[in-house]
């Protein structure tokens, strides 16, 4: 298999995380799921609440 690297801009996705940790903290776990989906679109939730966020 041969990997296929998405190169991120740092200070774009340190944003992003910064924002997925306070979600975090709050207990938003759906805006937690949402914004995980956005920063790795790969990322699927098989049988779970948040399916319906997989693109």
């Amino acid at each position: 298999m041969i990997a296929k690297v998405q190169e991120y801009d740092y200070d774009a996705i340190s944003l992003q995380i910064n924002e997925l940790i306070q979600y975090s903290l709050m207990c938003k776990n759906f805006l937690t799921v949402s914004l995980m989906k956005k920063i790795v679109p790969e990322f699927l939730s098989k049988n779970s609440q948040y399916e319906r966020l997989d693109v």
